[in-house]
């Protein structure tokens, strides 16, 4: 899966139809407040940064890939389409004026119906909020039908603006927000352009109480499960895969997890054990290649000799990155065989 909320999103192909007096924030207080209704690491994570590199190729705050090229925001992705579909708001960042917005575009999968399906409203459906001392915000692919604002309609930081959808240039349930200053979009964890530098950042745009939840992360493992047949990414990424009561007669034992910021030469294992701790498979797979998103698992066919044990089932995935600061991120699943 290309992990992409759409190039062209630089502009939002909708227009204002008024003018509105400067409001009262300034460049020197600006912050902001996360622009979706989720716990960072929990419940959401980002899936792209800002991309830094004012030049063609790719640059993140941390000087890593975990972009694309001329993405001019920040996407907080949700676990998968069942979760999407159980309601989740998108906010504003901050408070301000409703300067434009958008409904109306079909939440459909951009695989599905082409680039040249949402050609000149790539944002979907979405909405752009002005803040006053050249600031102003924008909130991408919510759902058809959701938006909640209107026109000049004066909005509070963290009031609801509608929910997140599949709407636009996109291929996964997120809030994709964009930042600007003067016209400018700018990097939301530092506060510059897209002007080629990177690196940590101790002056976030993020309010203070955010920023040890919303930092960099070089790669993340963020969702996974049991299964008793062959698990596949399409069924991962609707959300078809959370069982945790499987039958002892399942055809197989699988594992699955789901990895965003894989780089070549990663090394994923993956770990069952029963109840009484031991291993019932193990395995390592290396990554060949640099992947913004990674759906991966192993498995083992039942016994030949009969059903699987009845009990529970423990899995745990561990992604590794060598090098001179090595990275290891871990999750963990569940179930009971009964």
């Amino acid at each position: 899966m290309r992990v992409a909320s759409g190039r062209l999103l630089r502009v939002l192909a909708f227009a204002a139809s008024c003018l509105w007096a400067p409001l009262a924030a300034q460049a020197d207080d600006f912050t902001l407040g996360l622009p979706i209704a989720c716990t960072p690491g929990r419940d959401c994570w980002i899936a792209n940064y800002f991309d830094r590199d004012s030049a063609p190729g790719v640059k993140d705050i941390g000087c890593g890939a975990r972009t694309y090229d001329g993405h001019d925001g920040t996407d907080f992705a949700l676990r998968d389409l069942k979760t999407m579909n159980a309601d989740v708001d998108v906010v504003a960042a901050a408070s301000g004026r409703v300067k434009a917005v958008r409904d109306g575009v079909t939440d459909v999968n951009v695989k599905i119906g082409g680039r040249q399906s949402v050609a000149g409203k790539e944002c979907g459906n979405g909405v752009v909020v002005e803040h006053g001392g050249g600031w102003e915000t924008q909130y991408c692919h919510m759902r058809k039908g959701s938006v909640a604002v209107r026109l000049g309609q004066e909005v509070a930081a963290g009031e609801k603006l509608g929910l997140v959808g599949l709407s636009g240039f996109t291929e996964f349930p997120h809030a994709h927000l964009t930042v600007r200053k003067d016209g400018v979009a700018v990097d939301p964890f530092d506060g510059h352009r897209a002007d080629g530098t990177c690196g940590a950042s101790d002056a976030p745009l993020w309010r203070p109480e955010l920023r040890s939840a919303v930092v960099y992360e070089p790669m993340v493992l963020f969702a996974s499960g049991l299964a008793g047949l062959v698990p596949s990414q399409a069924a991962a990424e609707r959300g078809d895969l959370d069982g945790t009561v499987l039958s002892p007669s399942a055809p197989m034992l699988a594992m699955w997890t789901r990895a965003l910021g894989v780089e070549p030469g990663d090394e994923l294992t993956i770990r069952v054990t029963g109840l009484d701790g031991k291993i019932v498979f193990e395995s390592t797979q290396k990554a060949d290649k640099r992947q913004a998103a990674w759906f991966a698992f192993a498995a083992r066919k039942r016994p030949p000799d009969g059903a699987w044990p009845r009990g529970a089932y423990r899995g745990e995935a561990t992604l590794v990155r060598g090098g001179a600061k090595p990275l290891t991120r871990s999750i963990q699943a569940e179930a009971e065989l009964r």
